[in-house]
């Protein structure tokens, strides 16, 4: 059943939501040519992936498609929950460099409609296929992602950088 059913959403419209899938080594934002922009190998802007995230699972109940590497391997699984565990709106600027660049990254410079910072930590929930799952059974995988968002005057989110191990361990792109 499990295989009709890739199959029936293998031929099916889909839509991409962000990101990309590079194999070049990625870049960090210290190295990119222009700190406003990602490059072509960061693959989603965690900005892009806590709103499609808050929009689509937690508004309309649409699980997303996203990659998970493992061990060089590239598997789409489907993303059916979320839960934000810790949200932090009063961190400086100050210390959002140092969440995502460490001590000496004072020459990052962030979006500058950028008027307020979040750090975020974010649990998502997926179907991982398995050798033991019961018919009926889901077996959920979680991972967390960590990163900051920027928002401007408004309180609307208009980017992000990821920080800590989600700066190597996060989504390429999200499809639905």
């Amino acid at each position: 059943i499990k295989a009709l059913m890739a199959e029936l959403h293998m031929s099916a419209d889909y839509e991409f939501l962000g990101g990309n899938r590079c194999e070049l080594s990625r870049s960090t934002p210290l190295q990119r040519q222009d700190p406003t922009v990602m490059g072509d190998c960061e693959d989603i802007n965690p900005g892009t992936l806590h709103v499609a995230v808050a929009n689509w699972i937690g508004k309309i109940g649409h699980t997303i498609l996203m990659d998970e590497n493992v061990k060089d391997e590239v598997w789409n699984y489907p993303f059916y929950q979320y839960e934000v565990v810790n949200m932090d709106r009063g961190v400086s600027r100050a210390q959002a460099m140092s969440l995502i660049a460490g001590n000496g990254g004072n020459d990052y410079i962030f979006n500058p409609a950028a008027a307020s910072f979040a750090s975020v930590r974010m649990r998502l929930t997926y179907a991982q296929a398995t050798k033991g799952e019961q018919l009926g059974q889901r077996i959920p995988g979680q991972f967390d992602l960590t990163y900051v968002l920027e928002l401007d005057g408004d309180g609307r989110v208009i980017g992000g950088e990821w920080t800590g191990s989600s700066h190597n361990r996060h989504p390429d792109f999200m499809w639905v």
